[in-house]
């Protein structure tokens, strides 16, 4: 565990190890990798006292996981940053982040095709699309699943899920970190990558999505808890379905533990007929213990590409500078193209639930009603019984993000030249 009460001369014995750069010795002598980790950032460790910020320790438990830890070091990601990694939702957000404009949105006005001669207007909140946003992470990681999700349906010809000849379907494989490499997160990142990449092969991965994740969690599960439902007027998450599954989720985010490990979703082809080729043996990953101390854990085929990658970025690492997500094998920048992928898709255009037209941008704005009922000599001779009182505030005044169908007075489309507030938000320049 953490040095706590130690003598003088196991703090000295400890700091000689470290400055000898011999971290097993470290940890038999008592010390822990986060003493190490402390140390290298120039926190010397105490003598009589335990140096860790809001943090305890127990033993580990954790199921796939436990034979490479001897302690769980417990940390509150949302107040204890000294090491730069953290999770989604931490970090700070832009002023208009979450900004709603309730008179304004997309839309259909075509009530002759409606129930009710009801228009249908959807508002759109601002966003940034940052993981750290407290208020944009969810779109973050709801949009970061679809890119996922369209990288594999390029292959399948437009089902993530299915079968890829030479490749087989998708599976979600977990490679965890030994205690000892543990430090490698901090200060040679990109070496725990490489070894990473490398086991990822030797394991029998052919082209995969690579999600890191510092922190675990005894209250989540690897597997995705649900689906998200899909909304078919404009292919992504159904907003109420994003928001209920985040409200659950969050009640578990409490304090998190150090065990690095890193999520794949990818292509790791059977070979029957020649074990030495077949990915996932238990002969395999045993090898690869043996002589890594890393863990490798098959997870099977995804029913679900994008709620599976969901799941992961929820809680995944972030850290300026670095990719959440990498791509690794043949599914590399750098190698996708040789398998031959369908063309990227064009964005799905928003479409009205009941009619299917595409939505136009419109705009709440009653004088307009006023002026045509004034102007129009059909209908009227003169100005008696016309609703001339001061126009209210929008009906969707207070309602959050979404589709809603209202009485159609008082919304039109833009004309030629306006334009609505832009709902993406950029981060503020400090002239």
């Amino acid at each position: 565990m953490l040095i706590e009460e130690k003598t003088d001369k196991c703090f000295t014995s400890l700091m000689t190890l470290y400055e000898l750069d011999d971290l097993p010795k470290f940890i038999q002598l008592g010390g822990h990798v986060q003493d190490w980790l402390n140390i290298h950032e120039g926190i010397l460790p105490a003598r009589g006292r335990s140096i860790a910020p809001n943090s305890s320790v127990k033993r580990s438990i954790a199921p796939f996981l436990a034979p490479n830890y001897s302690v769980r070091l417990y940390v509150d990601v949302k107040a204890w940053r000294p090491l730069g990694w953290n999770l989604p939702s931490n970090g700070v957000a832009y002023g208009q982040c979450g900004h709603l404009w309730p008179d304004e949105g997309q839309g259909c006005l075509r009530v002759e095709n409606h129930p009710e001669g009801k228009v249908y207007v959807r508002l759109i909140a601002a966003t940034c699309f940052r993981a750290s946003c407290p208020v944009c992470y969810q779109k973050w990681a709801a949009r970061e699943a679809g890119h996922i999700e369209d990288k594999f349906k390029r292959l399948s010809r437009n089902n993530a899920e299915a079968a890829v000849p030479g490749y087989g379907r998708p599976v979600h494989a977990v490679i965890s970190v030994p205690e000892i490499d543990a430090f490698l997160i901090y200060n040679n990142f990109d070496v725990l990558r490489d070894k990473i990449n490398a086991i990822a092969t030797a394991a029998g991965i052919k082209g995969a999505c690579v999600i890191f994740h510092p922190y675990a969690n005894e209250k989540m599960h690897e597997e995705t808890p649900e689906k998200i439902l899909i909304d078919e007027s404009t292919g992504d998450f159904d907003l109420d379905s994003l928001r209920e599954y985040y409200s659950k989720m969050n009640k578990h985010i409490n304090f998190w533990y150090l065990r690095p490990h890193f999520h794949i979703i990818g292509y790791a082809p059977r070979d029957y007929d020649n074990p030495e080729n077949d990915a996932f043996t238990p002969e395999k990953i045993s090898s690869i213990h043996k002589e890594t101390g890393y863990v490798v854990v098959n997870l099977g085929v995804r029913d679900s590409v994008r709620n599976t990658a969901h799941y992961q970025l929820s809680h995944a690492g972030v850290k300026k500078g670095f990719q959440t997500v990498t791509w690794i094998g043949d599914l590399s920048n750098r190698n996708y193209h040789k398998m031959n992928p369908l063309p990227k898709f064009n964005p799905k255009p928003r479409t009205c639930p009941e009619c299917k037209a595409e939505l136009a941008p419109v705009r709440w704005d009653p004088q307009a009603a006023i002026s045509v009922q004034v102007f129009s000599v059909d209908n009227y001779s003169s100005a008696d019984g016309l609703d001339l009182s001061e126009p209210g505030p929008s009906p969707l005044e207070g309602q959050r993000e979404g589709g809603y169908w209202i009485d159609p007075g008082g919304w039109r489309y833009l004309n030629r030249g306006e334009k609505n507030h832009s709902c993406l938000v950029r981060k503020p320049s400090h002239k």
